[in-house]
């Protein structure tokens, strides 16, 4: 890694954030500055990728012009689309944070700043990341193309297919961003990510709840060693808890104002969220599962949201099956529901329950056990509504051990706890608006 190439992608990251912003301003009502920030660079991560797979389709090598000449061309529709007259109301102009909360966010931006050390000096070195997400971002940048062997040759079964390509093509398009495949300075991606996290965690809190509030829930986000680490740079998990906290703070804006601009925003969210991992399109389906009670009670058919979660999903499988066709799926044994193997299935139930609750429960006995005492001593918060999909992503995590094709205890210690890891940024929002000492005094403006 040269001084050069860690300017360069500083560089490609942040023309990509600004490509980014130029989608985002067409959804921005409301938002806080914290917040546009995130969502930034969440679409400038979708734009560098849907940039990079529009040029290896057309059969052009993606390079820094072509990215430069196509996040130009972004900016320019988004100028046309929205004058500066016409510019979205923004977030009123708040009074100087109090000091709790600067010491929150420094202590937050100091543990970003400390993760991007380690990232770049550490580079992307992980097993998932070296046989799955930088298997494939490699080999796309190497050949300028999405080669069908991919998905389709058995030598390459261990890079599980089936995956989206988020990541890969993030990835990729920035390799091509510097024009050579540095693995140190492409980690600084993840650390951007992180910070995307805590600025979206803690500016949809300091906007719905309170600017402490907001500092609690971004340190929160900052702290969570076991996602941040060195181990999943490179692979799809940082993304991941960032494509959920997205999606959650859209909908969670879209249940209090139903307007365009957080419809918008949840559209951008779900797709995020199925591009990155299978599992967050299965988010995404608990959060509109979350959404029928309401319509049950109003009697009205959610058309809004349905559209914005369900539609992203739709397409995204669409582009998939263009680009990789039909994929079987090795890692789950389906047959255990569909054949009615209920001999083998409860003793997988029952074994998979005991390794959860006595292992990796008792490994995070003391942060659960804080949250509880958070729960018990604190009032109802606007983020409480998260808590149905959580408990049944989590659900969802366990039964996918069950169901594995694979030995389900080694499942369980191999991926529960890294893949519940990235659901956390739910949780410090659930948190952070259950402050009890600030509920009194809570403040919600409406965009």
């Amino acid at each position: 890694m040269t001084g050069g190439s860690i300017f360069a992608v500083l560089a490609a990251l942040s023309g990509a954030a600004a490509g980014g912003y130029a989608v985002v301003r067409l959804f921005a009502a409301g938002l806080s500055r914290a917040e546009k920030v995130a969502w930034s660079v969440a679409c400038g991560m979708l734009l560098s990728a849907g940039l990079s797979a529009l040029l290896m389709a057309a059969g052009l090598l993606p390079g820094p012009k072509k990215f430069a000449a196509g996040l130009l061309a972004v900016g320019a529709a988004s100028a046309l689309a929205l004058r500066p007259g016409r510019s979205p109301a923004s977030v009123p102009a708040k009074k100087a944070a109090p000091v709790a909360t600067k010491i929150l966010s420094a202590v937050s931006y100091l543990a970003v700043a400390l993760f991007a050390l380690e990232a770049a000096r550490g580079g992307m070195w992980s097993t998932d990341h070296v046989a799955i997400w930088g298997f494939k971002a490699k080999t796309m940048f190497e050949t300028g193309t999405i080669p069908h062997r991919l998905f389709d040759d058995p030598a390459v079964a261990f890079s599980n297919p089936r995956y989206p390509l988020l990541v890969p093509l993030s990835l990729s398009s920035f390799a091509a961003a510097l024009r050579a495949w540095d693995e140190h300075a492409l980690a600084l991606l993840y650390p951007l990510l992180q910070l995307a996290t805590v600025l979206l965690v803690s500016g949809f809190l300091s906007r719905r709840v309170s600017a402490v509030s907001g500092a609690f829930g971004g340190l929160l986000v900052s702290l969570c060693a076991g996602l941040y680490k060195p181990a999943n740079v490179g692979t799809a998990d940082i993304p991941m808890a960032l494509g959920f906290a997205l999606a959650a703070t859209a909908w969670l804006d879209l249940r209090e104002h139903p307007d365009s601009s957080a419809t918008a925003r949840l559209f951008v969210g779900s797709l995020f969220c199925a591009a990155t991992k299978s599992e967050g399109s299965l988010f995404v389906l608990f959060l509109f599962v979350a959404s029928v009670p309401p319509v049950i009670r109003h009697r009205r058919v959610p058309l809004r949201e349905s559209v914005a979660m369900m539609l992203p999903m739709a397409l995204h499988a669409g582009a998939l099956q263009l680009i990789r066709g039909h994929v079987a799926d090795r890692a789950v044994d389906w047959s255990l529901i569909f054949s009615g193997n209920v001999v083998e299935l409860l003793p997988r139930v029952r074994e998979v329950l005991a390794r959860i609750v006595t292992v990796e429960l008792v490994a995070a006995a003391a942060p659960l056990a804080c949250l509880a005492a958070l729960w018990l001593v604190s009032a109802r918060g606007p983020a409480d509504p998260l808590s149905g999909p959580l408990v049944l992503q989590i659900l969802a995590y366990a039964a996918a051990c069950v169901l594995s094709a694979f030995d389900p205890i080694w499942q369980v210690d191999s991926a529960f706890a890294r893949i519940t890891l990235a659901l956390f940024p739910l949780v410090a929002l659930i948190a952070g608006a259950r402050l009890p000492a600030l509920r009194a005094t809570a403040s919600m403006p409406r965009s």
